[in-house]
């Protein structure tokens, strides 16, 4: 079995050393790539990349936000690739058997996530990191902020902080073309009968971490329109790009007139 690991970075340098070396020390016993994706950041994450995870394959764009890069993903990871690890830039695995159990948990439209939850964390926990993150999950895990893991009955839920499925069910979502996020992405995986599973032993850890935002055209044509009965919870960010207008229909227009697709970004 090959999985190919897809992770964008953006502005988060303070947090990456603590989600970095919670990659490096994973236990994989199968054949794995890590595709990272460097979105015209501020400071170059390049070296502080390569010195924990040395044969990750960089790629580089320019400013396009994480919904766009996203249609890069089947571009970008191997063709040979039998399973697909999406999982955000501030996101640290507790354990060092966290990719390996999330591929065992993947199946035929089913997407295998881990619970994961949002603490303040130490940006130098890197430094002692057994030990410092032992005492966060006995002392902190339990009040942290749930930010994806089991939801009320009857609800299915998708997340992408940290969460694997199958490459040919991924394909099948016929995702390539277009920005997509999770707001976008739910609908599909719901209607085409995809299940998510959260095994109890697999966990993340959000760094809790002032707001980001990326831009994203979609969001006032497609953001807007989706209206599913069985969606759990709504897209935040789309709601304050939203709320304060920072797209407008004026924007979108001249997105379109621009290329039409978010993948009009070229990658640099």
């Amino acid at each position: 079995m090959k999985a190919s690991m897809f992770l964008r970075i953006y502005e988060k340098d303070d947090l990456l050393p603590n989600v970095l070396y919670s990659i490096a020390r994973q236990k994989v016993p199968f054949d794995l790539e890590i595709c990272i994706c460097i979105d015209g950041d501020s400071h170059d994450p390049e070296p502080l990349v390569k010195e924990y995870l040395p044969d990750a394959k960089i790629f580089r764009f320019k400013r396009c936000g994480a919904q766009a890069m996203n249609a890069h993903c089947l571009d970008i990871i191997s063709p040979d690739s039998d399973i697909i690890i999406i999982q955000s830039c501030d996101v640290m695995h507790c354990y060092d058997n966290t990719i390996e159990e999330l591929c065992m948990g993947v199946g035929k439209k089913v997407m295998c996530s881990a619970e994961v939850r949002d603490m303040k964390v130490n940006p130098y926990l890197y430094k002692d990191y057994e030990n410092g993150i032992n005492e966060l999950m006995e002392n902190g895990w339990n009040t942290g902020k749930v930010k994806a893991g089991i939801v009320p009955k009857r609800r299915r839920a998708f997340f992408w902080f940290l969460a694997a499925i199958g490459r040919k069910d991924f394909e099948d979502l016929n995702l390539s073309n277009e920005a997509w996020c999770d707001s976008i992405v739910t609908p599909k995986l719901m209607d085409m009968g995809f299940d998510s599973y959260f095994p109890s032993g697999i966990k993340g850890m959000h760094q809790s971490h002032d707001v980001n935002i990326s831009p994203c055209p979609l969001m006032v044509k497609e953001c807007g329109k989706i209206q599913h009965p069985d969606i759990y919870g709504t897209c935040k960010v789309a709601s304050y790009f939203r709320n304060i207008g920072i797209i407008t229909e004026n924007d979108y227009e001249q997105f379109i007139k621009d290329g039409g697709k978010p993948i009009c970004v070229k990658k640099i």
